[in-house]
């Protein structure tokens, strides 16, 4: 989320170590502007996107 600040550098150093066990890679989502959209109740439509994903060929 924006506005959060850093995050500290331990942890990313711990993420980053458990994407390259795994065996993950970071794909670019340049092909749609949204990931996701939600009618809520009240009819104001939410939409979202994921700003990384995953991937394992495996």
């Amino acid at each position: 989320m924006e506005g959060r600040g850093e995050h500290p550098s331990s942890l990313l150093n711990g993420f980053h170590d458990i994407i390259q066990r795994c065996g993950l890679f970071d794909i670019p989502l340049h092909w749609y502007g949204f990931t996701w959209r939600r009618k809520r109740g009240d009819g104001y439509l939410v939409k979202e996107r994921l700003d990384r994903m995953l991937v394992s060929f495996n």
